[in-house]
């Protein structure tokens, strides 16, 4: 993930195959991780 976050000027999370957050980098993780995102949108299984 953190390649991802230090590469990418879009980021798109899915969860179980529906787009659950979508758009540039500053939008998607405003101010946190990309882990730190990612975990908070697909919550737990």
């Amino acid at each position: 993930m953190e390649e991802a976050e230090r590469l990418c000027k879009t980021i798109g999370i899915i969860n179980h195959g529906r787009i659950v957050r979508i758009g540039n980098k500053k939008e998607v993780l405003q101010d946190k991780t990309l882990q730190d995102v990612f975990l908070e949108v697909t919550g737990p299984e």
